[in-house]
């Protein structure tokens, strides 16, 4: 059981995010969260003002790992369509891999939990780049809105269970032929 002063604010990010996984962020409290640390939870407060400062901590923390993984998905493509692929290839695996977490950040739509802009701008940067080099950078941004919004828009709705039609087979083929006919047509423009 940790004393509180071997917690800080990482080790509590971390045991909410582990509670959104388990339980959503509807289950999530300083209550919980402490309890789950083995500390009261008044000596959360000094490093979080109440739930929607943490959970805005935890978006932020989701970002950063989701950037992460489409960095590391790319490094070892050299051709920049393959590179696209891989990072939404990524995109799609993290969200299916922390469901709940994705979900709080890409699709609560609430304004007070929206990560901050130098992290968004870090995740925007990482796509860009990519995006970048298959279109030039000239293109790159309104590409990457598109493409990232098609990926998104596949993935929230498989994780809403819209596409559970036909039990929802061959949803790997078909996110992959979607991104492969949008890089196509974008190549084509």
């Amino acid at each position: 059981m940790p004393y509180p002063s071997q917690v800080n604010a990482e080790t509590i990010v971390q045991a909410a995010a582990s509670l959104i996984e388990t339980h959503g962020a509807d289950g999530v409290s300083l209550s919980a969260v402490g309890a789950a640390l083995g500390v009261k939870a008044p000596s959360l407060y000094r490093y979080f003002d109440n739930k929607t400062a943490l959970l805005r901590a935890v978006n932020q923390q989701t970002a950063a790992r989701l950037t992460s993984a489409l960095v590391e998905a790319t490094e070892p493509e050299p051709d920049p369509a393959a590179k696209v692929m891989a990072m939404f290839r990524a995109y799609r695996a993290f969200a299916h891999a922390h469901p709940a977490l994705y979900s709080l950040a890409y699709l609560s739509g609430s304004p007070e939990l929206r990560v901050g802009e130098a992290v968004a701008d870090q995740f925007g940067a990482a796509m860009q780049g990519v995006i970048a080099e298959l279109v030039g950078a000239e293109r790159a941004l309104p590409v990457l809105r598109a493409v990232w919004a098609l990926a998104h828009g596949f993935v929230a709705l498989e994780l809403a269970g819209l596409f559970e039609r036909q039990g929802g087979a061959g949803l790997d083929a078909a996110y992959d032929e979607a991104v492969v006919l949008f890089v196509g047509g974008i190549r084509l423009g």
